[in-house]
């Protein structure tokens, strides 16, 4: 009986359009953003992460497992390839850099706590990675897509 129920629910046209859209954006987000998605907020200071005023600050490594991840890893293999994902005092996420520009000459002064401490500059809206061009911005009030869509994964 349930399974008859399931199957004609299966084979109804908004459950198919519903399963086709869903598969859509997890085929995006799996595309574009999965090597960046995995990330948490830092506990305490380390080799990594740093404190800096109202933030918390985590330098994460991409992970290979989408094209893009992939391709990352092996194009910056000796640089080790890095992101900055910004959290508040309490481990929310606010946002975080790019997820295809990489800064791979500056990654052996931020991938020390020292170094990526000293780097960060934090203006009104802004959170810079002083040096280091645009791509490790992270906006503190007016998100990036990226920014919003991986919102919802963090929090």
């Amino acid at each position: 009986m349930i399974r008859d129920n399931f199957r004609r629910i299966s084979k109804s046209k908004p459950y198919k359009i519903i399963r086709r859209i869903f598969w859509i954006f997890f085929l995006l987000w799996w595309l574009l953003l999965s090597h960046v998605t995995f990330s948490s907020p830092p506990e305490k200071e380390g080799d990594f992460a740093c404190f800096f005023g109202q933030y918390r600050f985590s330098v994460e490594s991409p992970l290979p497992v989408n094209p893009i991840g992939l391709w990352i890893s092996v194009r910056y293999f000796f640089a080790e390839p890095f992101y900055l994902v910004v959290y508040d005092n309490q481990g929310h996420y606010i946002g975080q850099s790019s997820p295809t520009l990489r800064n791979d000459h500056y990654s052996m002064s931020i991938r020390n706590k020292t170094g990526a401490c000293n780097m960060i500059i934090t203006k009104k809206d802004k959170i810079i990675v002083a040096g280091a061009g645009s791509g490790l911005d992270v906006t503190l009030h007016h998100k990036k897509w990226w920014s919003w869509i991986l919102q919802w994964i963090h929090n």
